[in-house]
């Protein structure tokens, strides 16, 4: 496990990295990214590596229109392709090994929620986002995944905040993408979390599709369907419900073997 950057409340941020050493069960220091980034999205892409994008650094850049790119091969961090605008609090999913999804956030120039959607095809050498539909409602710092589908896949949108005071969200958004197939033409609704939340993350455990984490939310919930909606998941509550923009990682049983 690995984690880089973050922030504390807009006045520091951090470009730092650290990663969880097995043997010792302690962090060690892994490096750095060129840029402090706080509030910034990433996804594993395959055959390229951890892919983190955006966010900001209140004290000398402001919102990153950049990215970067950790390599395992040359085990160091290098620039990726910019982002077509300065985004912070947005999410990301990988749809595919040749798709990126990236959702919402907000920009230097919106004080509200952004609705715009984008997709990088790591198939195609030109280093730009193709713009997609616009999700029906703007939202920062949503949850977002994908549920395997007949034919395709969704992006599952849920959650987050919508406009410049704060206000949260429980509803949800699907976008259809086909393998290998025509673009997509409109988000749909699909039934509401049981409560709102913003920061939360989304995971998958097999083909399931869980929601844990974010602002003052103990409970699992699980992605039934696109019509069927989110269910709790009974007996999972976190011990504590305060945890926005948490990492979260499922791990298969015969990997905790000798874990402490």
């Amino acid at each position: 496990m690995t984690f880089c950057g973050g922030g504390f409340g807009g006045d520091e941020t951090y470009r730092d990295c650290y990663q969880l050493e097995p043997d010792t069960n302690g962090w060690d220091y892994f490096g750095h990214m060129e840029l402090d980034r706080a509030f910034a999205a990433s996804v594993m892409v395959p055959l390229h590596g951890w892919w983190v994008l955006g966010g900001f650094d209140e004290i000398e850049f402001g919102v990153h229109v950049t990215t970067e790119m950790y390599n395992q091969d040359s085990e160091g961090w290098s620039y990726g392709p910019n982002l077509p605008e300065p985004l912070y609090g947005l999410c990301a999913v990988q749809v595919d090994d040749g798709r990126t999804v990236i959702v919402g956030g907000n920009s230097d120039d919106d004080e509200v929620a952004l609705r715009r959607t984008y997709v990088y095809d790591w198939t195609v050498d030109d280093d730009t986002f193709e713009e997609l539909p616009s999700m029906t409602l703007g939202r920062e710092a949503p949850a977002c995944g994908v549920y395997n589908y007949t034919g395709g896949s969704y992006v599952v949108v849920a959650g987050g905040i919508v406009d410049e005071f704060g206000s949260e969200t429980s509803t949800t958004e699907l976008l259809f993408l086909e393998d290998g197939g025509s673009a997509p033409t409109a988000w749909t609704e699909a039934p509401d979390l049981p409560f709102a939340v913003t920061g939360a993350t989304m995971l998958r455990d097999g083909d399931d599709l869980i929601l844990v984490g974010g602002d003052d939310n103990p409970n699992v919930v699980r992605f039934v369907g696109p019509d069927s909606g989110w269910e709790i998941v009974e007996g999972l509550e976190l011990v504590r419900g305060d945890r926005l923009f948490a990492p979260a990682l499922a791990v298969p049983d015969a990997a905790l073997n000798g874990c402490v």
